[in-house]
């Protein structure tokens, strides 16, 4: 066979893409505080895309709220409540053709125009008062 090349042995720049087999690499070859940028790896389509995003109701019929950076699968939110004691709302909207969902407590009831779309890069929020109150301040949760 062939003898262990030591870092000694090599010039900067030596080792390219061009000289490594596809797969001759693997995990255990790399150090764990290795710099590799996380766009250089690839994603594995089963791993949850999650965000959380902040947004302020305007009261209007239709209010987009983009950042999320994809589309989701699954939002929810709630009413940004900083007393304590303050009232939980949530509302929750799963798939593009889902209707969204309203907690209130411990009840629920289905409601239309909460949330009426899943956006590319989003959510709406719709022409029923809650959750585009003008001036309330919501959290999101968004799952994809």
């Amino acid at each position: 066979m062939g003898r262990t090349i030591q870092t000694s042995d090599l010039a900067d720049g030596s080792v390219t893409s061009a000289k490594i087999k596809d797969a001759e690499i693997v995990n255990a070859d790399i150090a764990a505080l290795a710099a590799i940028a996380y766009s250089k790896l690839a994603t594995d389509p089963r791993i949850t895309r999650i965000k959380t995003i902040q947004f302020t109701g305007d009261g209007q019929t239709s209010n987009p709220i983009t950042g999320v950076g994809f589309q989701s699968e699954i939002v929810m939110i709630w009413e940004h409540v900083t007393t304590e004691g303050g009232a939980c709302k949530l509302w929750l909207k799963m798939n593009q053709f889902g209707t969204a969902w309203a907690w209130y407590d411990v009840s629920y009831k289905m409601y239309e125009n909460r949330i009426p779309s899943l956006d590319a890069d989003g959510f709406t929020v719709g022409s029923s008062a809650e959750p585009n109150v003008n001036g309330a301040v919501y959290d999101a949760l968004c799952l994809g």
